[in-house]
């Protein structure tokens, strides 16, 4: 028993080594974080997004309206898009006739976006349109 005891006690002794080691610590706060990380669907994201954007294509413009859609940017954080429109309606107002939602009401549709916000509207020239950027926080898991 007594020769038990003392092994006992080196291997205490050793294993408090270790743990007491920056590696150590390292490595447990490193499997902590595993236990927390959730993947991100990126795939079904984009998917999202291309048939929002591929519903936005059929929607039949009048001579007179018009929504176009550039320089897309996407990271784990943020979604933001560059627009022009003939009239401002068309960004938060659903279609009169066809009752398609707005361009808004589209992209917050989307399960893993918040916070969006289109900061400035800028009207170009005699151009007759309205140059925007829309912003968007994204959801790490979507939906939470």
């Amino acid at each position: 028993m007594v020769d038990q005891k003392s092994v006992l006690s080196g291997q205490n002794a050793i294993v408090a080594s270790y743990t007491s080691l920056t590696g150590y610590t390292k490595l447990q706060a490193v499997k902590h974080l595993e236990t927390q990380q959730e993947d991100i669907p990126w795939a079904d994201h984009i998917n999202k997004v291309i048939t929002m954007l591929e519903s936005l294509k059929t929607i039949q413009s009048s001579a007179t309206d018009m929504i176009s859609l550039s320089d897309f940017q996407v990271n784990l954080n943020e979604i933001s898009l560059k627009g022009k429109v003939s009239q401002l309606s068309l960004i938060y107002a659903n279609d009169p006739v066809t009752q398609a939602p707005s361009l808004w009401d589209r992209f917050s549709s989307l399960d893993f976006i918040k916070d969006m916000n289109i900061q400035t509207y800028d009207k170009v020239g005699d151009n007759n349109y309205f140059e925007f950027v829309l912003h968007a926080k994204v959801f790490n898991n979507g939906g939470k």
